[in-house]
């Protein structure tokens, strides 16, 4: 039983074949120039395929790894996200506290901004 050959291989052997003449092949001079000719197209285009194939191989491989990295980021971005939900909806419990604990108190609109900018901070006391 004979080796699978690839289409490569097939190409060289007769290609070779072609290059040694014609005398037992039965064909012209003018058939193995074409021949030959052909052959060298289906072999640059075969090369121009590899190519090719090699490029999308490459690709794919940076596609995957941007992919991943995006992902990544995703979960980083999402994780903060709730991170800072949850800092918020805290910060507004203590200035709801603070407020209902301190109702004889009237504020003006920029004392009470002011006051939820120094709780969500963490900074000052009232």
């Amino acid at each position: 039983m004979t080796s699978p050959t690839t289409p490569r291989d097939d190409i060289t052997r007769l290609s070779e074949r072609l290059r040694r003449g014609h005398n037992n092949s039965g064909l012209s001079p003018l058939d193995c120039k074409i021949g030959l000719d052909e052959l060298d197209a289906i072999s640059a285009r075969m090369k121009e395929l590899e190519h090719y194939e090699r490029n999308r191989d490459m690709w794919k491989g940076q596609c995957e790894r941007q992919a991943a990295q995006l992902t990544s980021l995703r979960d980083v971005a999402k994780a903060a996200a709730d991170t800072l939900r949850q800092e918020r909806d805290e910060a507004y419990e203590r200035a709801a506290k603070h407020f209902e604990e301190s109702e004889h108190l009237v504020w003006s609109n920029d004392e009470a901004a002011d006051a939820i900018r120094r709780l969500a901070a963490g900074t000052g006391d009232f």
